[in-house]
């Protein structure tokens, strides 16, 4: 019994996981508002809990090791949507914008002249 606690345990911290990601990901689409995410994690979770508690006192014969497995497999997937929407949304917000001042024709034009000058001190005779 104690075994199946503590993965119900664990399962539902896998489970907090994905619906924090799944929440971003409404959020990035634009179903979830600004300043609503945490009345939906709140609501989506007591909805979770409530299944879990009615699954496990109502004894249905459920592997909990095997259903966390599938909440981190789909943790990982939502993780990745929300990196391929994130790049995408940084991208966007960075385009065309020289990034911390940074230019590579300025340092190509101060390594060639360092090159020159270079070049020219071992031309000059020893004196």
């Amino acid at each position: 019994m104690l075994e199946n606690i503590l993965m119900i345990i664990a399962g539902l911290a896998g489970l907090g996981a994905f619906v924090s990601i799944l929440i971003s990901v409404l959020k990035k689409i634009g179903i979830i508002k600004d300043g609503q995410s945490e009345q939906w994690y709140q609501g989506i979770s007591l909805l979770v809990f409530l299944a879990v508690t009615v699954v496990y006192f109502l004894k249905v014969p459920i592997v909990w090791s095997e259903i966390n497995e599938w909440l981190k497999l789909l943790t990982f997937v939502l993780g990745y949507v929300i990196q391929i929407l994130g790049g995408q949304l940084t991208y966007n917000t960075i385009k065309g914008t020289p990034l911390l001042g940074f230019s590579y024709e300025k340092n190509e034009q101060r390594a060639l002249a360092k090159k020159e000058a270079a070049r020219k001190v071992g031309k000059e005779p020893v004196k």
